[in-house]
């Protein structure tokens, strides 16, 4: 895992990110004690602009599923809980307890927005040097509730996850924190277009890598 700045600023985001995180993940698991967690997620958007929880459960999912399927046009659609539940499975925004302790990280979200105020927009290598900071930050705190013992690693896959987020992003998004099993897994459950993969990948590389 790359390490981060050790910048007051950068330094004052990590430790707030990482309290609200253990904090949000603490309350997550213990109030949904009993369901299967498959998705622990750190939410942002594609500018880094917040910053909030998303958990998945297999339970929620079958919550979720049925619900849309209760309105006629999903029916068609989908027919039954097994194809709805694979169609909304990695929609991250659908599930129940996405950003469900959104409370817990008004500090970070602080933080956060007092960096990028700092910014000048214009200055193109000044705001990827900031992305890339602020992206090494959203993946340590996760690499560490990744290894807390919150939620079994094993089975959970963990994911910096973005609004509007693309297959193959996602896919992309998971791979620093998860073994190949896992990612392996995961690829298997999206669509992932291989052309588009590359492209998305030589572009992180160019911009934010």
């Amino acid at each position: 895992m790359t390490q981060t700045s050790s910048h007051p600023r950068y330094r004052e985001l990590y430790e707030e990110l990482k309290q609200a995180s253990f904090e949000a993940f603490r309350a997550s698991a213990a109030k949904h004690a009993g369901e299967k967690f498959y998705s622990v997620a750190l939410y942002t958007s594609g500018t880094y602009g917040y910053i909030v929880d998303s958990v998945s459960t297999f339970e929620g999912l079958e919550q979720v599923a049925a619900h849309y399927l209760g309105k006629s046009s999903y029916l068609v659609e989908w027919g039954t809980l097994d194809t709805a539940m694979k169609a909304l499975k990695w929609n991250t925004p659908d599930s129940p307890y996405h950003v469900e302790f959104e409370g817990h990280f008004e500090r970070a979200q602080e933080a956060l927005a007092s960096i990028w105020a700092g910014v000048d927009y214009d200055d193109s290598d000044q705001y990827w040097s900031v992305y890339r900071e602020i992206r090494n930050i959203f993946y340590a705190v996760l690499a560490e509730i990744r290894d807390s013992g919150i939620f079994d690693k094993d089975e959970v896959i963990f994911a910096l996850l973005v609004g509007d987020l693309s297959d193959e992003e996602h896919l992309i998004n998971a791979e620093p924190l998860n073994a190949k099993p896992l990612v392996d897994r995961l690829r298997s459950e999206l669509t992932i277009d291989e052309k588009q993969l590359e492209w998305v990948r030589e572009s992180l590389a160019t911009n934010a890598g």
